[in-house]
């Protein structure tokens, strides 16, 4: 037995020999350790002195003749002291895992942040184990925030669709893999569709679904490609766009002043749009359209049977939604939900503390502030089973499947695994996740792209891809303005050379022409040429 720990227990013999208060005992052992500040730092960094510790606890009260409840109370600040060191050691890795992820930035945040969590370990005593814990918790809350606002910028850059995987680069372009063979959809007729984005640029978002791919471009005009027997890409008239939402049939476009746009399959009137007005979100699924609008209200037009439902949802920040429902993430952390036919197919009415929810026909799944993650819906495949998961900070929803991006950037999933989807152990520095049905994707902190699941249409073939990333979104603004500007220049010079030559004058400069066989201009010299 340490030294330390023989003048404890003399200290302890010799204040309570004759009474058996807990709560003096208490108070003696929090003034002990304000004394013995190295005991403290000892106990929080060594396991084993902890349970050496717990055994003296244990004598201790044998000593006093104190009740098994006194036993447990004790046993239970040690238990305290443990978790205080677990938690110390989780935040740590997390620190740690973001700075190598992202070498070149956000070093001195992380440095301080390092170090209030030592200083206010340095500055615990007993008594207040309980509050530090609770100041633990917070400050891991905070640390998982900024590392889901780091990675935000990173989730849109790959998607996943089926049998469709798409990337976008850095660069403005895009990169495909995955099925270009005919196929049936629903009562549909057979259509071959061939996908070719090879030649877009400057592209700063995609929206990928079954057979067509929509692009938006910095200019804010969209592009799109593939399949299209409902007029689901014609998009070609659009302009001022900020965001853009497909589906199976119909396309979805957010203009810059809060108007929104619809090409595409309308037999439910989900593209009635035309009267929105102060929207800044747009999500859609087959048969329906839904706005968020600027004052945390909701618009929807499309089959939904109640949709007067949806007048009583305020204060909503994000919605997700899939075939069968929607759902609402309101500003204090709760969550709404509402299914196609009208009625709350699953109860999230005791969710709190979610910053994100998502989605599909089968699941909703919600991410705590806390890096934890709840979810509710269909589990015959252990899809929802999420309780254990710590430190999550982004969640993509399969309908047969879970995944999860932990802060130290690797990734756990459960549910379905027939096909390998659920794979996932290996992974690290990964910064953004999507779930198909039956193939997962992730995206690496280094541009590269990592896949696992079905791969019979060469869907997870992405081992080649670099460079695949969030874009500099003013730099392409700027250069598609610059590029605009050139062309209105350039046809305002076409406009005056026509003008001059209806003139009989030099197109070049606007001069007289001179001589009898050959006319050159008397400004400049060049020879007439028309």
């Amino acid at each position: 037995m340490s030294d330390i720990a023989k003048l404890y227990i003399n200290k302890v013999n010799r204040i309570y020999d004759n009474t058996s208060d807990l709560q003096m005992l208490a108070k003696d052992i929090a003034e002990s350790f304000k004394q013995l500040s190295e005991f403290r730092k000892y106990i929080a960094s060594n396991v084993e002195i902890i349970n050496q510790f717990r055994n003296i606890s244990d004598g201790i009260c044998q000593f006093i003749d104190c009740e098994d409840i006194y036993k447990r109370d004790i046993s239970l600040i040690f238990d305290q002291i443990k978790e205080v060191k677990d938690l110390i050691s989780q935040i740590k890795v997390n620190i740690s895992e973001t700075k190598r992820i992202f070498p070149n930035k956000y070093q001195n945040e992380l440095t301080e942040f390092e170090k209030r969590i030592e200083d206010c370990f340095d500055n615990m005593t007993f008594g207040t184990i309980g509050n530090y814990m609770a100041d633990l918790e917070n400050a891991n809350k905070r640390l998982l925030k900024f590392f889901r606002e780091r990675i935000a910028k990173y989730q849109g850059c790959i998607s996943t669709s089926d049998s469709l995987t798409f990337g976008l680069k850095t660069d403005g372009t895009v990169v495909l893999v995955g099925e270009t063979k005919p196929i049936k959809l629903n009562s549909r007729n057979y259509e071959r569709y061939n996908i070719n984005c090879s030649h877009w640029q400057n592209i700063v978002a995609i929206s990928l679904e079954f057979g067509h791919v929509v692009g938006l471009k910095a200019d804010g005009t969209v592009v799109a490609d593939g399949r299209n027997d409902e007029g689901q890409c014609n998009t070609w008239s659009w302009s001022d766009i900020v965001a853009i939402y497909t589906t199976h049939f119909h396309t979805v476009g957010l203009k810059a002043d809060g108007t929104v746009v619809a090409v595409g399959d309308n037999n439910n009137g989900q593209c009635n749009v035309g009267s929105w007005r102060s929207i800044v979100a747009i999500f859609a699924n087959c048969g329906n359209t839904i706005g968020l609008k600027v004052d945390g209200t909701v618009v929807v037009v499309g089959y939904y049977v109640k949709k007067h439902i949806f007048d009583k949802w305020e204060n909503i920040v994000a919605i997700s939604a899939s075939n069968n429902h929607t759902v609402g993430l309101k500003a204090d952390g709760t969550v709404v939900a509402m299914g196609s036919d009208g009625n709350e197919q699953f109860d999230t009415k005791n969710w709190s503390d979610i910053v994100v929810a998502d989605t599909n026909s089968f699941t909703i799944v919600g991410l705590k502030a806390d890096g934890k993650v709840v979810a509710v819906g269909r589990n015959d495949e252990g899809q929802c089973n999420t309780e254990s998961w710590r430190d999550i900070v982004a969640i993509s929803a399969s309908g047969y499947y879970t995944v999860g991006l932990k802060a130290d950037g690797t990734v756990v999933a459960i549910g379905r695994n027939d096909k390998g989807q659920c794979n996932t152990k290996s992974w690290r520095d990964i910064v953004a996740i999507s779930a198909s049905d039956y193939h997962t994707v992730g995206l690496k902190a280094d541009g590269t792209v990592v896949a696992v699941g079905e791969n019979y249409d060469g869907q997870c073939n992405t081992q080649n891809w670099k460079d695949i990333g969030p874009v500099d979104k003013e730099r392409m603004q700027k250069e598609a303005s610059e590029l605009k500007e050139e062309e209105r220049r350039k046809e305002e010079q076409r406009r005056i050379e026509q003008q001059r030559k209806g003139q009989g004058l030099c197109h070049y400069c606007g001069g007289s022409f001179s001589g009898f066989f050959t006319k050159t201009c008397k400004s400049c010299g060049k020879a007439k040429d028309y």
